[in-house]
């Protein structure tokens, strides 16, 4: 097997092509036969106006696979490619990641492009393909999500195309499968406290808890209500809880709710003391969570201390 190269090419005045530089050799860099060049793409990745290179290499070290990415720097009146110093490798022997690259459309509404990288020999040739979340100036070297094939699948991310943010995959000689770009929801929940907890008596006190979201991307909007699973914990992280809900011995209180887009719905409960406290300076941590009933983790626990 002969060792790989990788070319630029640009179109001359006659309308002709011309190799412009060469950005590396799989001979260097212990990329020897890792088939450096069988998958491209090209791509303005760090934001400074001027494209670059993502170079797959499927071969690469026992053919776990790997991919390269160089960047296109402006150095006075000319151009040149510089080699990223750290690469991103396939975790598998005979992953052949890097086998299919294929920029997305920005899916998480962050303004920056998403990498897919196909490994069309993970698991025993059943195939993966990983999903690098773009950032400013930086590639993040772990995936942000990775789509796995169905069942009786082979090859999944043999080749990968993409289009208005969703992505086509295909297992070699089989089906190819859509994936769609789905809505960016940012979400928050509250715990609000009205008024003061009475130490010398058992209370109650009205507690809050008010969930709401946007959406990241204003195209993506929509009135219809999204379903949250939510849940709110008493004196949490004490193994006698010493407060309760009214009406009830429990500390945890789980509820659903449909919120709307762009507006805040409060779920309100009466709390209350299981005995009578001597410290008037006692603190109590209140937490809640939400995640969408889909069962995706959603929002991160608001924890507020009351006393």
């Amino acid at each position: 097997m002969a060792a790989a190269s990788t070319y630029l090419l640009e179109k001359t005045s006659e309308g002709g092509l011309t190799t412009r530089a060469s950005l590396f050799t799989s001979q260097e860099n212990n990329f020897l036969f890792a088939y450096c060049g069988y998958s491209l793409a090209v791509g303005d990745f760090d934001d400074n106006g001027l494209e670059d290179v993502v170079v797959g290499c499927p071969q690469y070290d026992k053919d776990k696979g790997a991919i390269v990415i160089f960047y296109q720097k402006k150095s006075g009146k000319s151009f040149k490619m510089k080699m990223e110093s750290q690469h991103r490798f396939g975790l598998q022997p005979e992953a052949r990641f890097g086998s299919s690259i294929s920029w997305i459309e920005d899916v998480d509404g962050d303004g920056y492009r998403e990498l897919a990288v196909g490994a069309p020999g993970v698991d025993d040739v059943v195939g993966s393909v990983h999903i690098f979340c773009g950032r400013l100036g930086i590639l993040p070297t772990e995936p942000c999500q990775i789509l796995r094939a169905e069942e009786g699948m082979r090859n999944f991310g043999w080749a990968i195309a993409s289009g208005s943010g969703n992505l086509a995959v295909s297992a070699y000689g089989q089906s190819v499968a859509v994936f769609k770009r789905l809505p960016v929801i940012i979400a928050s929940v509250e715990v609000l406290l009205q008024g003061r907890l009475p130490y010398e008596t058992l209370g109650p006190v009205n507690v809050s808890v008010c969930l709401s979201y946007t959406f990241r991307r204003s195209s993506d909007f929509d009135d219809s209500g999204r379903w949250f699973n939510a849940m709110l914990r008493l004196d949490d992280g004490v193994g006698n809880p010493r407060l309760i809900f009214e009406g009830t011995k429990e500390s945890t209180k789980e509820f659903a709710v449909q919120v709307k887009a762009n507006s805040q719905l409060c779920r309100n409960f009466q709390v209350m003391l299981q005995t009578r406290s001597q410290n008037p300076y006692a603190q109590y941590k209140l937490t809640a969570n939400a995640s969408l009933v889909a069962n995706q983790p959603l929002v991160v626990p608001a924890v507020m201390n009351i006393g």
